[in-house]
């Protein structure tokens, strides 16, 4: 409850910074503001009676996990993305819309009522549709937020449908409550089933699965790379968890109405990401379908149906997040030395670059699922948690998916290494320190994965 108010605090403080003069102290105060919201997080580890807000959130040890995740995620962004925030200009609008976006992000992980799931659902979206057209005089990031905005509010509808059918078939928007329904000989099951369709149609798009993925690759690849850094790890994060905590939480017993289902999405998810991003020639769009095959990997949590899952989940979004950070800072840097994305840019660049050549080989192999790294046990605990319920057919299939990851993670490597480039890639102090602290977690939880494994 205190990172929500804290977060939006420094929202609502980024707002008057412009009224009151002092936006150009915005974002030092904000990181602070993060870590010590970071900090307070922890200390309402384990709490007896987990804080509510008239019944609409809930901030048990699950819920906080995801929040540590989160703001973790959005430090680390801020830190590496540093140089857009020189802009004095607009620093104030960028950093209160992504302290908003937060907010929603936090909202969505810790609801209890699905009113509080669609309020976050929006405050999240609202923002990011603006930032992904925050470069306004490029064609490509205007065209992005475009169709953002337009897939965002048609995947919307398909939401509140189901919200509407559920609440139908229930008469409330209580999490707990509609699982005592469901649990309890439930009637009106024609509704609830069209609900639960809904449902995974609406969520399934936020967490670009196929078949709702097709908005991804072009939305990421047009919008500015620090804000395709943020939707691909602290929105993906926020809606994987929100997914999570409905299915297993008010479907649970109905488990016959969607498993199926999403077994199939997640399955066709994870082999036709790593498969189109193996044909890819920019490292920017690679990411954005590897992204999508993520989407595959984090449904098993889903479909676990059980505790283990989302601790597993907690694990991998931490691993996957800050892997993904450092990826796109990387990219990043070579965008800004090289003008553009493409493999060929990345020529070279590990000759001179030891620091950029470290982050770049461990957050691959990361999300590669090489061990010792924290990518390997993220999918470790996922495939175990699925399995503890369920047959050995969607492991086998992303465990191919995995196989082929591994083609594009290592074209990337090899490339870094061949050619004859002598470029030094200019570095600022924060996105260094980012980068060494990309390497450390991700090392640190390969390494001693029990420090995240567990407890939740």
């Amino acid at each position: 409850m205190k990172a929500l108010l804290l977060i939006s605090g420094l929202g609502i403080l980024g707002i008057v910074s412009e009224i009151l003069n002092f936006k150009k102290y915005i974002y030092k105060l904000t990181i602070v503001g993060l870590i010590l919201t970071l900090g307070i997080t922890f200390l309402e580890w384990d709490n007896p009676t987990p804080l509510q807000f008239s019944n609409m959130v809930n901030f048990d040890n699950l819920s906080i996990s995801f929040i540590a995740v989160l703001v973790l995620t959005a430090i680390l962004w801020f830190l590496s993305s540093a140089p857009i925030f020189d802009d004095s200009e607009h620093i104030a609008d960028k950093t209160t819309l992504i302290l908003f976006a937060l907010v929603g992000a936090v909202c969505m992980v810790s609801y209890n009522n699905v009113t509080m799931l669609f309020i976050g659902i929006e405050i999240l979206s609202i923002c990011m549709y603006v930032m992904a057209g925050s470069k306004k005089g490029d064609l490509a990031s205007n065209e992005s937020s475009m169709k953002y905005f337009l897939m965002g509010a048609f995947a919307t509808g398909f939401l509140l449908m189901g919200i509407a059918f559920i609440y139908g078939a229930t008469a409330t928007f209580d999490i707990a409550e509609i699982k005592m329904y469901m649990e309890n000989s439930p009637e009106h099951l024609e509704l609830v089933y069209t609900g639960i369709t809904l449902l995974v149609i609406g969520l399934s798009f936020k967490i670009s699965a196929v078949p709702f993925h097709f908005w991804a690759p072009d939305v990421y690849d047009g919008a500015p790379i620090q804000v395709t850094s943020l939707m691909s790890t602290i929105v993906k994060t926020a809606a994987i968890a929100a997914f999570y905590k409905l299915f297993t939480v008010s479907f649970a017993s109905q488990s016959i109405a969607w498993e199926c289902t999403l077994s199939y999405i997640a399955g066709i998810t994870i082999i036709l990401g790593n498969l189109i991003a193996v044909f890819q020639s920019s490292a920017k769009r690679m990411l954005a379908y590897s992204g999508i095959s993520h989407a595959g990997y984090l449904l098993l949590a889903i479909l676990a149906n059980n505790a283990s899952g989302g601790n597993a989940l907690v694990y991998y979004t931490l691993a996957y997040s800050v892997a993904t950070i450092a990826a796109f800072a990387i990219i990043t840097l070579v965008l800004n030395a090289k003008g553009d994305t493409n493999f060929s840019s990345f020529e070279g660049l590990g000759k001179k670059n030891p620091l950029l050549a470290l982050a770049t080989i461990i957050s691959m192999l990361s999300l590669a699922g090489i061990p010792p790294f924290a990518g390997f046990f993220g999918k470790y605990y996922l495939f175990t948690s699925y399995l503890e319920n369920h047959g050995i057919g969607l492991v086998v299939v992303a465990l191919i998916g995995s196989a082929i990851s591994i083609y594009y993670y290592f074209r990337l490597i090899v490339t870094m290494f061949k050619g004859e480039s002598e470029e030094v890639i200019p570095m600022n102090g924060t996105v260094k320190l980012v980068l060494i602290l990309c390497i450390l977690f991700t090392v640190a939880l390969g390494i001693f994965p029990d420090l995240m494994s567990g407890g939740w």
